[in-house]
């Protein structure tokens, strides 16, 4: 079966777009899903992305309001960067309303199953996942999407979770997140080891938790 494209204007989107694009089909191949879902660039909208449940099969994003992984003061005021557990990154925007979309229009549940499963001790992983459940499960979603083996390892419940319902099309393996991390700036990857007490071991070439006190 050949899967979809989103749809969108490749002619002028950026390469992130691409990408989501990219794994937004390898995601429908993995899970055997057929679904139309179409990616606006709205240059001129407040927020730096968007999805609405009276606009079904459409998501929107701002590429000027992303956070690019070349402006340092930024990534380092917010602490984020792409596949990182906080991304502003017009990729993270885009699989984080794609999550949104999941959760409305595809995979109907997911959402109050999760409470159920979670009443307590969720994974909020950053201030924005802290706002609602529906922000959590989206930012979660985002980063199962984009580095699942991060997501394990800093909730394996939660990762167990989400493979319940889908599997991610990005691979889940060590090999993996060492290329995602190791593209980290020092700042970033400082914060890794000092809040979620994750390190690259270099000798092992994996990503491991760190033992005692930071």
């Amino acid at each position: 079966m050949a899967y979809k494209d989103c749809i969108i204007n490749l002619a002028v989107a950026p390469k992130e777009i691409i990408t989501a694009n990219s794994l937004i089909k390898k995601f429908k191949k993995k899970n055997e899903i057929e679904f139309d879902l179409k990616i606006n660039l709205d240059y001129k909208m407040s927020d730096c992305g968007l999805y609405e449940d009276d606009i079904p099969g459409e998501i929107f994003v701002n590429p000027d309001l992303a956070v690019r992984s070349d402006n340092t003061k930024d990534t380092k005021d917010l602490k984020t960067y792409s596949g990182y557990i906080i991304d502003w990154s017009l990729l993270g925007i885009t699989m984080h309303e794609f999550g949104h979309y999941l959760c409305s229009e595809v995979y109907d549940g997911i959402v109050d199953d999760y409470i159920e499963e979670f009443p307590i001790n969720r994974l909020y992983l950053g201030e924005y996942s802290n706002e609602n459940v529906y922000e959590e499960m989206a930012e979660i979603i985002r980063l199962y999407m984009l580095n699942p083996l991060l997501l394990k390892m800093i909730g394996e419940n939660v990762y167990e979770y989400m493979k319940s319902w889908f599997k991610s099309p990005t691979p889940i393996t060590q090999k993996y997140a060492v290329m995602v991390i190791e593209k980290f700036p020092t700042f970033i990857k400082e914060e890794l080891k000092e809040k979620w007490k994750l390190v690259h071991n270099i000798h092992l070439n994996k990503i491991v938790k760190v033992v005692g006190d930071v």
